[in-house]
């Protein structure tokens, strides 16, 4: 797509929710209060040549109440317009908001690998409030500055021709540096972004990771690794403000020096010829101004409206990313069948797994052993739809795991994993997320399940304890005990449990054990570990071994 005010205007048309009524207004009070400030220059020109030129005193009882009903008229106008815009940006900023979080939420399961947590959130905070500021600054402001641009000229030319012209002579030279100065900061605002947003992957893992700094004593490593990303940050910095000065030392140079001293020395020309008055030549200076700031506003308009060229492309491509298409309900009571599975991490062309095959029928127990590094956990993310094989499929009865909804397979599939995930909320908050409806009865029963009950009762707050992010507040048992209370709340139709009693002695493991085999004695229940298990009772016992698969009869591991 061409970047152009026009394909963007059409673009967010389409993709974004926001309200035209507004526009529209904000678009004629704009043009209302201009309209009002023309009248207090012809009242100024009254003043000097009617007033003080021609002593008609008398036309000071219609000059100055004339003058403070402009002023008001002008304040309450402005009021009503800051209002509108202030309501038409915070919604459409909020609008936007949702829409880049709609399609980050619905992205597709097989991308988690490839999120950056800098730059998502970096487009969702910042580049979410680029819409408003186009639509207001970048079309109203500008249709409207345009608009009454050519009204000035024509108010002007009226006055005098010459100086009307005159006052356009650096008009092609603003121009073509607002453009130059555009490129450049387009430039800067890419390679700006992509900074930022290391930079803000790196606070936050700093933040998450807080403990473990701290215990194993990385502050000062941490710390150099941070100044390391503000240096090309401050270099940015450098050339941001040298393009801005530069900028701003250019229409300074035109408005305050060249165009006031040209004007006024022409214009006083014309007044000792008699061809205006010292009242027109005032009135002309000010609408001069007022256009010279107007035709400003375009330019830089212009010129930030260029740099904005790499806002929009994130924003856009974040916006044009495809929804997730209705797939196959998952069949219930299926049996998962791995057929001939080769899987490979990133481009590499060794295999962790290679011409797997296996079967998981409903109902039944399973264990899978091996040694670490060996794909046990990814034969499983595999079954989640986490991470997709390079060859073979997956089959749920006849249906292929491509084809099944990723939501209703991941709301029929538990899993606790080693080291379970948890928000920065309370305990029942987050047990709520997984089970809405679930009672405090509900989640009474899933917690003495899971042995983790008299802890929770052993807290001040009990259940409303807020367990900090990722669950920082838990130890690593207490944690592996909440997410099976959390899948037991879930209520799945397949239980996998990867190594998620590994930081548990014997005793807890076997009850929690016991209890997950009563509770899910119909359901199949995939179990990774280690180990041997006391009170699991499989009914097949899988080795995950030199990239295969095969039956393992004994549980004595290799």
């Amino acid at each position: 797509m061409k970047y152009s005010r026009r394909n963007v205007y059409r673009y967010l048309k389409e993709k974004v929710t926001f309200s035209k009524r507004l526009m529209i207004l904000y678009g004629i009070l704009t043009m209302f209060i201009t309209i009002v400030s023309l009248i207090s220059p012809y009242l100024y020109k009254i003043l000097v040549d009617e007033v003080m030129t021609e002593g008609h005193i008398n036309l000071l009882y219609i000059v100055i109440p004339s003058m403070v009903g402009v002023y008001l008229l002008k304040v309450i106008l402005l009021g009503l317009n800051t209002y509108i815009s202030k309501k038409f940006s915070y919604k459409t900023a909020l609008e936007t908001k949702h829409q880049v979080m709609q399609k980050f939420l619905n992205r597709n399961i097989l991308l988690a690998d490839e999120i950056n947590v800098g730059e998502d959130s970096n487009i969702l905070e910042k580049d979410s409030e680029a819409p408003p500021t186009f639509l207001l600054k970048y079309v109203v402001d500008f249709v409207t500055s345009f608009v009454l641009v050519v009204v000035y000229m024509t108010l002007m030319v009226k006055i005098n021709v010459w100086l009307g012209l005159l006052s356009l002579v650096l008009l092609p030279l603003s121009i073509w540096i607002s453009y130059i100065i555009g490129r450049k900061m387009n430039t800067v605002n890419k390679e700006s972004h992509v900074i930022g947003s290391k930079m803000k992957s790196h606070l936050f893992d700093t933040v998450q990771k807080w403990r473990e700094i701290k215990t194993n004593t990385l502050e000062a490593r941490f710390s150099e690794q941070y100044d390391e990303m503000l240096e090309p940050d401050r270099k940015l910095g450098r050339k941001s403000m040298f393009y801005y000065a530069l900028n701003d030392f250019f229409y300074g140079l035109k408005e305050e020096f060249f165009m006031k001293v040209l004007i006024y020395f022409v214009g006083g020309l014309f007044i000792i010829s008699k061809e205006i008055s010292v009242g027109d030549l005032l009135m002309f200076i000010s609408y001069m101004a007022s256009m010279s700031a107007l035709l400003d506003g375009m330019i830089q308009s212009n010129t930030e409206f260029r740099g904005q060229e790499a806002v929009f492309e994130r924003l856009f491509k974040i916006l044009e990313e495809s929804e997730v298409k209705k797939q196959e309900d998952y069949p219930q009571n299926a049996e998962i069948v791995f057929q001939n599975i080769g899987y490979t991490y990133g481009n590499t062309e060794k295999y962790v797994l290679e011409n797997a095959t296996c079967k998981f029928e409903c109902g039944k127990k399973y264990l899978l052993i091996g040694r670490s590094g060996e794909g046990k956990s990814t034969l499983v993310k595999i079954l989640l739809g986490i991470k997709r094989p390079q060859k073979g499929k997956v089959l749920f009865n006849t249906i292929s795991g491509d084809q099944v909804d990723s939501r209703k397979l991941l709301k029929n599939v538990g899993a606790v994993m080693q080291d379970s995930m948890f928000f920065n909320l309370s305990i029942r908050e987050n047990l709520e997320l997984i089970a809405p409806e679930a009672s405090e009865a509900d989640m009474t029963a899933a917690l003495k399940a899971a042995a983790l009950y008299d802890f929770v009762e052993s807290l001040p707050d009990k259940l409303d304890t807020v367990i900090g992010e990722r669950g920082v507040k838990l130890s690593g048992g207490q944690k592996q005990r909440l997410g099976i209370a959390r899948l037991i709340l879930q209520n799945p139709q397949i239980i996998i449990l990867d190594e998620a009693t590994s930081a548990l002695d014997s005793i807890v493991e076997s009850k929690i054990m016991d209890n997950l085999s009563e509770l899910f004695r119909n359901r199949t229940m995939i179990v990774i570990s280690h180990k041997p298990l006391v009170n699991f009772r499989q009914d097949e016992t899988y080795l995950v071994e030199n990239k295969n698969i095969r039956t393992y009869k004994t549980l004595a591991l290799p």
